[in-house]
C-alpha cells in the first residue's frame, strides 16, 4: 500500500461484511468451527480484512493454536491504523508471552514452569473473609448462653477451619512445578516427583471446546503403546491452567513431542477409544490439523 494510503471501511451490506457478520453470528452461537470456515474462505479473497482477522484471531486463540493466532494478530497490526482494541490484544498477548520470564526459571535441567492455581487463591480469600467475619462477631458474643457457644462454634469450623483445611489439601496435594526438560518432563507435587523421558511421551492432544467462548484448554500426552489413557492431564485454559506462562509452557512441550493433534472436547471420547491411526501421525508441531 503506498504512502499516505488510507483504511477503507466497507459498508454493512458488502459481499465482505456479509460474510463477517455471518461469522460473527456463528461465534456468537458457539459453532467456532463453521465461523473459521467462513473467516478462511474470506481470507482467501479479502487477506486484509481486520474484521475477519480479529475473529480468527479469537477462535485460534481459544483453541490453544496460539502461534497462529498471535500471527494473525501480527497481520492484524500491520494494517494501516490499528483499532486502539487490537493494540491492546497485541499487548496482552505480549505481557502474557513474558509471563515465562515472571514465573519460571531457566536452570540447568530445564526451564521450570511453577503452578498458581486459582483454587489456592479464592480459597485464601475465603479464609481470611471468614476470619474476619468470625473476630468481628466473636467480640459482640460474651459466651454466657450455650446456644451462642454453639453457633460460635460452627461459626468457627465454617468460616475458619474448614478454608484451612481446603488450603492445606490444595498445598499437600496440588501440583506446584513442573520441569521441561532436555531429557523429560518431571512432574512435582509437595511429597513426590513424576519423571517422564522424552522417548515415553509421544503423541500430545490439545483439547479444546468447540465454542470458542468456552474457557475450556486441556494438553493430554500419550505414551506409544496406549493411546487411551493420557500418561499426563494438564489444564491450560486462561482461567484455571496449572501454570501461569501457559502460551510458553505448550510450545516447549510441543517442540519435544512427535505428534500433534487438535480435537474439540466433544469429539475426544470417540478419538481416544481408538488407537491414532496413520492421519494423526502426520500431523506435527509445524502443521497442526484443522480442528475436527
Amino acid at each position: 500500500m503506498s504512502e499516505g494510503a488510507q483504511t477503507v471501511f466497507l459498508p454493512a451490506d458488502t459481499p465482505c461484511m456479509k460474510h463477517v457478520n455471518e461469522a460473527q453470528k456463528l461465534y456468537a452461537a458457539g459453532d467456532g468451527t463453521g465461523s473459521l470456515q467462513i473467516l478462511e474462505d474470506l481470507l482467501d479473497l479479502a487477506p486484509r480484512n481486520p474484521e475477519a482477522l480479529r475473529l480468527k484471531a479469537r477462535i485460534l486463540d481459544s483453541w490453544g493454536r496460539f502461534e497462529e493466532s498471535y500471527q494473525t494478530l501480527l497481520k492484524l497490526s500491520q494494517l494501516p491504523n490499528p483499532s486502539e482494541e487490537v493494540v491492546q490484544e497485541i499487548e496482552q498477548r505480549a505481557n502474557e508471552e513474558r509471563e515465562a520470564i515472571l514465573f519460571s526459571e531457566l536452570t540447568s535441567e530445564g526451564r521450570w514452569y511453577y503452578a498458581f492455581p486459582g483454587s489456592q487463591l479464592w480459597v485464601s480469600i475465603a479464609g481470611l473473609v471468614g476470619c474476619v467475619v468470625f473476630l468481628l462477631t466473636s467480640a459482640q458474643v460474651r459466651f454466657t448462653n450455650p446456644n451462642e457457644v454453639i453457633t460460635m462454634a460452627l461459626s468457627f469450623v465454617f468460616l475458619v477451619l474448614l478454608p484451612c483445611v481446603a488450603l492445606l489439601a490444595i498445598q499437600m496435594t496440588g501440583i506446584k512445578r513442573i520441569l521441561v526438560g532436555l531429557r523429560g518432563l518431571s512432574v512435582c507435587t509437595r511429597f513426590r516427583e513424576r519423571v517422564y523421558a522424552w522417548d515415553e511421551l509421544k503423541v500430545a492432544v490439545i483439547e479444546f471446546d468447540q465454542d470458542p467462548r468456552v474457557d475450556f484448554l486441556r494438553l493430554k500426552i500419550f505414551g506409544q503403546n496406549d493411546s487411551h489413557v493420557p500418561l499426563l492431564n494438564f489444564d491450560i485454559s486462561r482461567n484455571g491452567s496449572v501454570v501461569r506462562a501457559r502460551r510458553h509452557f505448550l510450545k516447549n512441550i510441543l517442540t519435544h513431542v512427535d505428534t500433534v493433534s487438535y480435537v474439540t472436547r466433544a469429539a475426544s471420547g470417540v478419538r481416544m477409544n481408538r488407537s491414532f491411526d496413520s492421519e494423526d501421525s502426520e500431523n506435527s508441531n509445524k502443521n497442526p490439523p484443522q480442528a475436527s
